[in-house]
């Protein structure tokens, strides 16, 4: 990035969606750690419009069926339209 002559931040990066992609051993909630760190970087330093996030969670619950979480968001991904 540089910044424009009144002092803001223009994105110099030619892609248009960055895949964050993120697991947890527990719940999410709303939104994974560090996703909206990462979405205002893109969009106010890189100049990237489009972020896709996929979670896996859940991972340390007891009795959780990892494997089977970590499919669906395989899954996921492979269906997204990237």
């Amino acid at each position: 990035f540089q910044y424009s002559p009144e002092g803001i931040p223009t994105g110099l990066c030619n892609a248009n969606r960055i895949i964050y992609v993120t697991t947890s051993g527990g719940p999410f909630g709303n939104q994974p750690q560090g996703y909206n760190y990462i979405k205002d970087l893109a969009n106010v330093f890189y100049g990237i419009p489009n972020i896709l996030c996929f979670k896996a969670e859940n991972l340390d619950i007891k009795g959780a069926d990892v494997n089977s979480i970590i499919q669906k968001a395989i899954k996921e991904i492979e269906t997204a339209d990237i």
